[in-house]
């Protein structure tokens, strides 16, 4: 007769070989889809004016969109970029869902100019935790100067927590810091180089 926990051993080694520990791991989540938002939910966001006192907010459609992520906390909710179109040129970016505003996202450092647009909104990973965050490349110009009329661009990230809510890092701010006319390509390479090191 063999002995039962030889056997039973044998049974665990052969589970162990046959369902390898990684394969009852909690599967990370499905890429995030950004979608660009409808006519009609661009005309749904009417209380959103982070900026404050804006005379004339309006809302980039081609740079707003809807996440789909199923699973994720932020699946549904509208990301909206929104720029003031007097003469204070600043922009904005937050997350709807249901018509409300879950979260402004901190202000973004082409505030610090006079933003000319929204040249580009991109969903990297580049800290490698399963989360995308929010790049966002935004043109402006000085207003001085011999060359204050020639745009320049402007990087910044956000991360996204567990649970759906977004900070800065100084760490990214002072990677993109560095980067000459930032694009989403450099802007990407930049980030990852900093986070690949320890």
């Amino acid at each position: 007769m063999k002995n039962p926990i030889s056997t039973w051993l044998r049974v665990c080694q052969l589970l162990l070989v046959c369902f390898p520990l990684a394969s009852v791991a909690k599967a990370p989540p499905p890429a995030m889809k950004p979608v660009p938002i409808t006519s009609q939910e661009r005309a749904s966001i009417k209380d959103f004016n982070p900026l404050g006192e804006c005379a004339q907010p309006f809302v980039e459609p081609k740079q707003s969109f809807r996440l789909q992520q199923k699973g994720a906390p932020l699946d549904g909710a509208l990301l909206i970029s929104m720029k003031c179109q007097d003469n204070r040129g600043v922009v904005a970016f937050g997350f709807y869902r249901n018509g409300k505003l879950e979260q402004a996202l901190p202000t973004h450092p082409a505030n610090t100019w006079s933003v000319e647009e929204i040249q580009a909104i991109a969903f990297p990973d580049v800290n490698g935790d399963g989360r995308f965050e929010l790049l966002t490349i935004v043109s402006a110009i000085t207003g001085m100067g011999p060359t204050g009329t020639e745009p320049f661009n402007v990087a910044a990230v956000w991360f996204q927590s567990a649970d759906g809510k977004w900070a800065a890092d100084p760490r990214a701010d002072k990677a993109l810091e560095q980067v000459r006319q930032p694009d989403v390509k450099k802007a990407v390479a930049a980030l990852k180089k900093a986070y690949a090191k320890k």
